[in-house]
């Protein structure tokens, strides 16, 4: 198994890690973009439903070019200690994205109101396409930049590869894993409906999450640079 095989697996891991928090979020922004599609059969339904995600997914993939791309202009091959610092960033961005879905911390609203502009820009440049065949694919696509904590921890992850390649694997991983739970839970097939209203839950899932954040602290940066940069 490659560098960019583990990476693709790391985003996919993450995804599905997410896919509960996902799919009680995101259920309802699938619904209701089903609905504004007009289906006029189940396999419409089905079909305009794919069409959504693979948008949102290929959003994830942009970002996630982006956000490597920046890594790259701050890790450097020839040393670890880039590495370490990003590593220290990364973790407390899981913790506090944990933290913050736990409702013990604020969420992160520079990065939220920074993916709304981006999200209405590109809402704006997809606006041709309502009414055409590839009008679930723009929807997907604004879908895929709205705000959320778990895009955030993913896209630092993405940072840390260094390389185009590395960050659309990460965010394609990331995407393919929480998939099957937001594609069931949009097409109503499953019984999430409210999950995101058990407070219990949250704490619970934020708490893994900030937990996994604080346990990334003592992987030793020389393995991350060999994850990196493949």
């Amino acid at each position: 198994m490659d560098g960019t095989e583990i990476i693709f697996l790391g985003g996919l891991v993450l995804g599905l890690a997410s896919t509960l928090h996902c799919s009680a979020m995101c259920g309802a922004i699938s619904c209701s973009a089903l609905l504004s599609l007009s289906p006029q059969s189940g396999w419409d339904r089905v079909r305009y439903a794919v069409l959504l995600n693979l948008g949102r997914i290929l959003a994830y993939a942009t970002l996630g070019i982006a956000a490597a791309l920046i890594g790259s202009a701050i890790i450097k091959p020839e040393t670890t200690m880039n590495y370490r610092v990003l590593q220290y960033i990364g973790a407390a961005v899981l913790m506090w994205t944990g933290l913050s879905m736990a409702g013990m911390m604020p969420r992160f609203a520079l990065l939220d109101g920074a993916m709304t502009r981006l999200s209405g820009t590109v809402a704006t440049i997809t606006r041709p396409l309502q009414g055409t065949a590839a009008a679930p694919l723009g929807l997907g696509a604004i879908w895929g930049l709205n705000p959320c904590p778990m895009v955030y921890a993913a896209l630092f992850t993405a940072t840390l590869t260094a390389s185009a390649w590395g960050g659309l694997s990460v965010m394609a991983g990331f995407g393919l894993g929480t998939l099957p739970g937001v594609l069931v839970a949009g097409l109503g097939l499953a019984s999430l409906r409210g999950i995101e209203k058990s407070r219990a839950i949250q704490i619970a899932a934020g708490l893994i999450i900030a937990i996994v954040g604080f346990a990334s602290l003592y992987i030793p940066a020389a393995h991350i640079a060999a994850w990196c940069l493949t």
